[in-house]
């Protein structure tokens, strides 16, 4: 016996177990181990290295064997030492738990257990078994490659498959360790259970014969998915093989009596016992049967002539043979005719298909005679396609024509054959072209990605026959909204696409082409498909480019020109490869003379596209009808419709039908479930009609027709909005309803006191921009419009009296700055994605001020970001502008100052993603095609727009005369010198240190410069606690993660004071990182980090997972903007305060005991990167555990969710369906527990979760937070409160990165020492922090850097001296006043110098009159 220190054995498992001392074996030993040793003996593990490059797998931890990890191409095995060396095996029992999944939302590949008698001790192998074709496998197979193959679990006995079962892949994966049996048997049955219910019961294995000296193994393996795959608690029982028996057959295991119908199969069994191998040879009343030599025998279709017939197997092995007892077989004639169970036309318009209930006589179904058609077809052919099935060949039929067929003389092929009844009929409506939809044609178990696989599929006979796997209706033409960007059918596959193309107008258009993998696309001259030309007129050879302008590299992915008319239908076929990974096809077409760049093309849309199908097919189903709309003139109404329908996808398309016409027309645009109409005029459209024809493939139903009723308009308008001008020459009002341009356009129709407006455009109908004289910095005004101002109405009204005024401020003009919006929760590359949002430009999620023309980088995914403000040149002369981006970007200027005179066409652009600066004239769409004349002293407003999908993101422009030779690739973002913005006080106030936390100049306490610094550290083991949050740093540093393991040595109670400047880096004396190294500047090196590597028991990770908190007391000399920055790796995040936050919780749950208290969690909202709605106010609701808990399914408990907050598991299926059937269900919010395991790829703590964008706000918890909570669920109700900590930051980067820079602003209003902190976190891998300023010019100078003049100097603490008064405005000119805010005591004077007495009675706010000339000033107390 051979025994590793062995857990106890599950007894549930100890009745399958006895089965294996069978007569003939003998006890040999057991083997067990529960890989709590992990230094153990006994095996052999193979594998390589983790992602990493250094860390080792397989390998023991955490109390289990891990031969794989989520993380791509790995392959792992354990192989153990032959257990009974020499002998031959007689059977065995194995257990283990196994822990399979934890990866992608596609995980793959699988495991496989081994048992053979040739493998090596160093045989590593994946999920389908090792090379060695000696022996038995049982495969855990979770990825199916494009075959249909898997998920399933198989048996293989020398490499040959003898069973085969595929499982949903749910059913593999699990979130925990599940329990394994696999037994042989001395007879060579098998045996398998996973997770409690039997996979194989009494499976025979075809071609085993006991195995001498044989090895137990198993093996796994990750490809472009992943999962982990984890072993633990194996037990392995053997016996070994005594003398040879000759076969037996037992009472149970004897053929057995059965009783079919006429046609119907049926199948015999024996099973022997013994010693394997067998030999069987079947008798049918005592004659042998030809062929029938396995365990087995079936009859495929009974004869009645079988009945009473008897069957019995004579069985044998090397030892001796027996013969089975005998099986009688009744037999059920047949006395049913055959009818029609469906009919069905075709797209070529000459084949109908008829389907019988049962098989029918080639003889009798092939004859055309036996046929007839109404509507005066006539039939050439008969072809019979299966036994149950043929195919007339026919004159050309009417698309949408229904018509019967008449059935005669058609028999089954009984015994006695049944002849179908007399004149039997069935109709069918010929197909009907279906406007809107494409076809999809699936052929699968194809391999390859190039173009000649192409050629494999079009060669496939299933391809030439038009006999797809699946089809499917699609649009537009873009099979990503259908399908994703994988459609689930694995790998090795070819799509082709049908249809027809209508262009809108007549002219020479291009095809672009996108795909992966490699595609064709094919166009026939007309509508006719037997004119689809031979050669293609795209090709993709490869895979996942854009679509390219002609001649600019594409290659053959766009086309040459094709002349096409307008309304003319044109045939085309497409055909794409997948060969692995994502898969999708796009199609788009631009039309000669339109300057829409081909990045910004978007798939040819539903409009433009139509198919054959089948009308018999379709339903269509209207379950809310529209309703009647009454509204006022100058309003809108909104129509409603719901359906339902088979074959997806449902389009809509509503239609109009004038006051008094019956005769309705397509409303262009209008294809949704919901339609708004423009803005309605009574005399047009008082009585008008609509309705909504809903469509699927093949039917078209139109809705109820509805009423418009549009009342008189007797509503005034008014003003609802006015917003100060970018250049402050400029106001924009926005009123309440259209207005009537005449009046709306007259500069003479409004005033605004003190300012002169001397232009008035109406910028649409209800909004109106004014030129004004230049107006003074953050002062209130106010517009007034006049009674010529009026709507639209017949007759029209007058401006409301009172509402026909606003007040706006004007902005203040900041140098060095730009102001960067962030739109989140936005799909796509393109930038066209995020300007055809509803939330741009107006509603921006986000808004920062940036430093310089540089985008803060890695902000999230799935958003669009707009950088605006000014450029200003310190010289005359032509400029070159240069852009870069990550995704798609577009850069636009103004002539000059006035964001109205914006141009139109972007002057340079990135279309795809990351290029550095391009030199001009090469092409390059990212830098202008031509110089840009600029005044010295000029201000020019200009916009940057970029879209980010997913991966990294950033945004930079950069710019040079066009007589300077600096390199394209050499220049840096525009520095802020040349750059300014105008903000409003809202925009400051992000960005402002409170006056009221300075103490004076001076007040820094000279004996303790510098900083003090907090160093916290966790014991990481694996990626069980990687920081790459903010609130999970602060989470750390408030010692709510665990033990602080950073090595305190030299630390004042537990902080490090350091005397000079922050320039930290772990890896200091072998790579220097940032801006200051030795290299560049020797008196200003990298440094250690204070405490690190810290003393925790895993020595590999002492230096990762650190969160540092650092507290200076800058003093800023001055008044004004400061330009600052930190270079790290990972984030940071610096505010105006000297005091972590008081709670660091985001999730509170208020009961029972056991479960209440506050937990860390992640929000996945837009303004921390995630796929859910940012959350602004607190949810609080009943914590319900979601049914399933993994939430990959539809929700079992809806009624239990709804209106709550689902708690769901994380594992197997990607987090937006999981929240999606939340949301299904009525939850209000999601809480989502991780559920994987230390050493895992995120291990147990919450990430921001990703995918495609959710309705409902989500957040993450711990694996052990979750489990708590789950605990208290267990006791009682649960209340919850979604709370996550804000990000109230000046500068901020909260992910994970290598050393980079972020700069951001700090305006300061008062002269002053000031308080900041930083909290700095490190993940994993290097670790790196530096703190400066920046100088206009864009110098960076580190804080506190005593040998520089122009640093900022830094204090570890403050002297005490009095508070810092502070003193500031706000203009009204409309009343002739100015209101005084200050702190302090208020102090006034004739003139500057002075003298200053205290204003008597004077408090804050104060209200003083314009008249006149006085200043003032404030004084400490």
């Amino acid at each position: 016996m051979k025994t590793i220190k062995s857990r106890t054995f599950l007894k549930s498992l100890a009745s399958l177990a006895a089965g294996l001392m069978c007569a003939a074996a003998a006890y040999a030993g057991t083997y067990t181990n529960d890989f709590s040793n992990p230094t153990p003996t006994g095996f052999t593990l193979n594998g390589g290295t983790r992602a990493d490059g250094v860390t080792p797998y397989p390998a023991i931890e955490n109390g289990y064997l891990a031969l794989t990890y989520a993380e791509n191409s790995l392959q792992g095995s354990v192989v153990f030492d032959e257990l009974d060396p020499g002998a031959t095996m007689g059977g065995f029992t194995v257990t283990f738990n196994m822990r399979i999944g934890g990866g992608s939302s596609t995980p793959a590949d699988g495991m496989a257990f081994f048992f053979g008698s040739d493998i090596d001790a160093n045989a590593n192998f994946g999920e389908e078994g090792p090379a060695s074709t000696a022996g038995i496998t049982v495969s855990f197979d979770t990825y199916d490659n494009g075959g249909g193959e898997a998920p399933a679990i198989d048996v293989m006995v020398n490499g040959v498959q003898v069973a085969h079962k595929v499982v949903d892949v749910f059913y593999i994966l699990s979130d925990a360790f599940t329990n394994v049996v696999i037994q042989l048997n001395a007879n060579g049955i098998m045996n398998v259970v996973y997770k409690g219910q039997m996979v194989y019961t009494n499976l025979y294995l075809e071609g085993y014969a006991p195995i001498t000296g044989g090895r137990f193994a198993m093996g796994a393996r990750t490809g472009g998915l992943n999962e982990n795959l984890w072993i633990d608690n194996l037990s392995i029982t053997t016996a070994v093989a005594g003398a040879p028996v000759a076969p037996t057959i037992s009472a149970q295991n004897q053929p057995q009596n059965q009783t079919v119908n006429e046609r119907s199969p049926v199948t015999f069994s024996v099973l022997p016992d013994g010693t394997p191998p067998f030999s069987f040879q079947w008798l049918s009343n005592n004659v042998a049967i030809a062929d029938a030599t396995n365990r087995t025998y079936t009859i495929a279709n009974v004869p009645f002539t079988a009945n009473a017939a008897k069957y019995k197997a004579q069985v044998s092995n090397g030892v001796g043979s027996i013969m089975s007892a005998e099986a009688t077989l009744t037999v059920n004639q047949d006395v049913t005719a055959p009818t029609i169970t469906s009919v069905a036309g075709s797209e070529t318009f000459a084949i109908v298909t008829v389907v019988f209930s049962e098989a029918v006589t080639a003889a009798t179904a092939g004859t055309a005679g036996s046929y007839g058609l109404s509507g005066g077809l006539t039939i050439s052919s008969v072809t019979v396609v299966s036994p149950t099935t043929v195919q007339l060949t026919t004159s050309q039929q009417t698309p949408g024509t229904s018509y019967t067929l008449t059935v005669n003389n058609i028999q089954d092929t009984a015994t006695t054959p049944n002849t179908i009844a007399a004149n039997t009929t069935a109709t069918f409506t010929a197909f009907v072209l279906s406007r809107g939809f494409l076809t999809w044609e699936f052929y699968g178990g194809v391999g390859g990605a190039a173009i000649g696989d192409l050629e494999a599929v079009m060669a496939d006979p299933r391809y030439v026959a038009r006999t797809p796997d699946r089809t499917v209706f699609f649009t537009p033409f873009d099979t990503i909204p259908t399908f994703g960007n994988d459609p689930g059918q694995g790998n090795d596959f070819g799509v082709r696409i049908k249809g027809f193309l209508t262009p809108p107008t007549s002219g020479d258009w291009r095809i672009f082409s996108r795909s992966d993998d490699a595609s064709q696309m094919y166009i026939s001259t007309d509508a006719n498909p037997a004119n689809l030309g031979p050669t293609r007129i795209t090709e993709e050879p490869n895979c996942c480019g854009g679509f390219e302008e002609p001649g600019a590299g594409a290659g053959t992915e766009t086309s040459d020109p094709i002349s096409l008319t307008a309304g003319q239908m044109y045939y085309f076929e497409a055909i794409y490869k997948e060969a692995g990974g994502g898969d999708w096809m796009q199609v788009a077409w631009r039309k000669e003379g339109d300057t829409t760049p081909a990045g910004q093309l978007q798939p040819i849309g539903a409009a433009y596209l139509a198919t054959y199908a089948n009308p018999g097919a379709a339903t269509v189903n209207i379950t809310q009808q529209p309703a009647n709309a009454s509204t006022t003139e100058n309003k809108t109404a909104t129509f409603t419709v719901a359906a339902t329908g088979s074959p997806a996808p449902v389009l809509y398309q509503w239609q109009r039908a004038a006051p008094g016409s019956a005769t309705f027309a397509d409303i262009a645009g209008a294809n949704s479930a919901t339609y708004t109409t423009p803005t309605l005029k009574r005399a047009l459209e008082n009585g008008a009609k609509y309705r909504c024809t809903v469509s699927v493939p093949g039917k078209s139903t139109p809705s109820a027709e509805v009423t418009l009723t549009v009342e008189i308009d007797t509503t005034p308008p008014s003003v609802v909005g006015a917003v100060a001008g970018d250049n402050l020459k400029s106001v924009t009002l926005v009123f309440s309803e259209a207005l009537a341009p005449a009046g709306a356009g007259t500069s003479g129709n409004y005033s605004i006191p003190g300012l002169t407006i001397t232009a008035a455009a109406v910028v649409n109908p209800t909004t109106v921009r004014m030129t004004t004289s230049a107006q003074a910095e953050n002062t209130s005004y106010t517009v007034t419009v006049n009674a010529n101002v009026t709507d639209t109405a017949i007759p029209p009204n007058a401006m409301d009296p009172a509402g026909n005024s606003k007040s706006f401020t004007s902005l203040i003009r900041l140098a060095g700055i730009l102001k960067w919006q962030v739109y989140t929760g936005i799909g796509g590359n393109a930038v066209s994605d995020m300007t055809g949002n509803a939330k741009y430009p107006n509603s921006p999620d986000a808004s920062r001020l940036i430093v310089g023309f540089d985008s803060p980088i890695s902000y999230g995914e799935n958003f669009g970001a707009r950088i605006s403000g000014f450029v200003t040149p310190t010289e005359t002369g032509d400029y070159d502008f240069f852009i870069r981006s990550d995704d798609a970007s577009q850069l636009f200027i103004s002539a000059d100052d006035d964001p109205a005179n914006l141009s139109t066409a972007p002057i340079a652009q990135e279309t795809g993603c990351c290029a550095a600066f391009q030199e001009t004239g090469a092409g390059a769409e990212e830098t202008t095609a031509a110089p840009i004349h600029l005044e010295a002293g000029q201000r020019y407003y200009v916009v940057a727009l970029y879209k980010e999908g997913t991966g990294g993101d950033y945004c930079q422009v950069a710019w040079r005369k066009t007589d300077d030779g600096t390199a394209a690739g050499d220049l840096r973002p525009i520095a802020p010198a040349f750059v300014s913005a105008a903000l409003s006080q809202a925009d400051l106030n992000t960005i402002t240190l409170p006056a009221a936390l300075a103490t004076p100049i001076g007040s820094g306490d000279a004996s303790k410069p510098g900083f003090k610094a907090r160093i916290y550290q966790v014991n990481q083991q694996g990626a069980t606690a990687t920081i790459n949050r903010v609130s999970r740093a602060e989470q750390e540093l408030a010692g709510a993660i665990g033990p602080n393991v950073a090595d305190l040595t030299g630390a004042v109670d537990g902080l490090f004071n350091m005397d000079t400047f922050i320039n930290w880096n772990q890896d200091f004396a072998t790579g220097e990182q940032g801006n200051f190294q030795s290299s560049s500047d020797p008196s200003r090196p990298d440094a250690a980090i204070p405490g690190i590597p810290g003393t925790g028991s895993n020595a590999a990770a002492n230096t990762d997972n650190i969160a540092g908190e650092i507290i200076t007391y800058v003093e800023f000399p001055a008044r004004g903007l400061y330009f600052m920055g930190v270079n790290s790796d990972d984030g940071f995040q610096v505010s105006a305060t000297d005091t972590p936050p008081t709670g660091t919780g985001a999730l509170v749950v208020s009961g029972p005991a056991s479960a209440a208290g506050a937990y860390y969690a992640v929000s996945a909202g837009g303004d921390n990167g995630g796929i859910a709605p940012t959350i602004t106010t607190p949810i609080t609701g009943k914590l319900v555990y979601a049914e399933p808990a993994n939430g990959c399914s539809a929700f079992t408990n809806p009624d239990a969710i709804r209106g709550n907050i689902a708690l769901i598991d994380r594992a197997v299926c990607a987090f937006s369906l999981k929240i999606q059937n939340a949301q299904a269900a009525g939850a209000i919010a999601v809480v989502m527990a991780n559920s994987r395991d230390p050493g895992s790829a995120d291990g147990i703590w919450p990430i921001v979760m990703g995918g495609v964008a959710v309705n409902i706000p989500a957040v993450m918890i711990s694996k052990p937070d979750g489990t708590k909570i789950k605990a208290g669920l267990a006791e009682g109700e649960v209340m919850v409160s979604i709370t996550p900590a804000p990000i109230n930051g000046l500068g901020l980067f909260n992910d994970g990165r290598g050393a980079s820079d972020s700069l951001f602003v700090v305006n300061v209003l008062q002269a002053g020492v000031y308080p900041l902190r930083c909290v700095w976190f490190e993940g994993g891998g290097g670790a790196n922090i530096e703190w400066f300023s920046v100088a206009t010019s864009g110098q960076k100078i580190l804080l506190n850097d005593r040998e520089n003049a122009t640093a900022l100097k830094s204090y570890r603490a403050r002297v005490a001296g009095p508070a810092v008064p502070t003193l500031s405005y706000t203009v009204n000119q409309a009343a002739g006043t100015i209101t005084l805010t200050y702190t302090g005591v208020l102090q006034s004077s004739a003139n500057v110098p002075g003298t200053y007495t205290d204003v008597a009675g004077a408090t804050s706010p104060w209200t003083v009159s314009m008249t006149g000339t006085k200043f003032y000033r404030a004084r400490s107390n």
